[in-house]
């Protein structure tokens, strides 16, 4: 498990690569789109 600190709210896009000792790529997943909400106490039902 990685953690992810500091993303802005939006979309972004993960991928994860296996590289080799050389740095070559030797396994890649496809790329997912997530979407990251902030929740508020201003608007704590606000859909995202």
């Amino acid at each position: 498990m990685i953690a992810l600190r500091g993303l802005d709210r939006g979309s972004h896009v993960l991928k994860a690569e296996l590289l080799a000792a050389d740095g070559q790529v030797i396994a890649a997943s496809p790329p997912v789109t997530v979407y990251l909400w902030h929740a508020s106490r201003r608007n704590p039902h606000r859909a995202p």
